[in-house]
């Protein structure tokens, strides 16, 4: 299964949404990375008490919306009326922590997405069959590329799909560890730290057959330089 977004050339994807301009991970912030012409936008997924699946970066609600909470303590009713949105400004007051649903069908129909899998204090149980059984429901099986750290959860994410797209991260970096990992998976992306890329690193990917789209890229000299070097694409704060 080709990837929808796999020929757009560099991809720009906007990490946790147009996150420089608006709160991390909000409607607000995936809505101006639309309006920006962004082809992706990265955002990170947990799971509420109840089993819903959500968009926040953090484990705990305490930094996005000053409750002293985590979210796989909170059911989805819990969440509904914090404010994720004051602490970047008065002008965002009121924007909600969205679900994974909410988030899909804000984006329309033409933008694809990253979506990241979380860890919480304790594993979520079902959340790769929960997320790639919406994606399936929803039409975006084509239109999404799941990554994480966490390599146990991408082995579960291929056992449930054997084609649906596979970022790798790895920290602390290591290429070899990387390209172990994409060619078990047979995976479409391996996204370094950009401070790591190099032209024998983009070389040495791209003849693995995998994409290279390195992370969090916002000055405009480090984006030509990646560019210059052959990059596929990056993740910004500012797309």
């Amino acid at each position: 299964m080709t990837p929808r977004w796999s020929e757009r050339r560099p991809l720009i994807i906007a990490h946790r949404g147009a996150s420089a301009d608006a709160p991390e991970n909000t409607l607000a912030a995936f809505q101006l990375a639309r309006r920006r012409g962004a082809a992706m936008v990265e955002f990170d997924i947990h799971q509420t008490s109840d089993r819903r699946l959500v968009v926040l970066h953090d484990p705990t609600l305490t930094r996005t919306t000053g409750v002293r909470a985590t979210v796989a303590d909170c059911s989805l009713a819990d969440l509904a009326d914090l404010d994720a949105g004051s602490w970047f400004g008065p002008r965002f007051a009121g924007q909600r922590v969205p679900t994974l649903e909410a988030v899909l069908a804000a984006l329309g129909p033409r933008m694809a997405v990253n979506i990241e899998l979380k860890s919480g204090p304790r594993p979520y149980p079902g959340l790769e069959v929960r997320l790639v059984t919406m994606l399936r429901r929803l039409g975006w099986l084509r239109r999404a590329l799941i990554s994480s750290f966490h390599f146990d959860r991408l082995v579960r994410v291929r056992r449930l799909h054997p084609t649906v797209a596979i970022g790798i991260l790895v920290h602390p970096w290591s290429l070899t560890t990387a390209i172990a990992r994409a060619r078990r998976l047979a995976a479409w992306s391996i996204h370094p730290p950009a401070r790591e890329v190099t032209a024998a690193l983009v070389n040495r990917l791209h003849a693995g057959g995998v994409l290279v789209l390195p992370y969090t890229v916002d000055r405009p000299e480090e984006k030509a330089r990646l560019l210059r070097l052959g990059v596929d694409g990056f993740f910004t704060n500012d797309p």
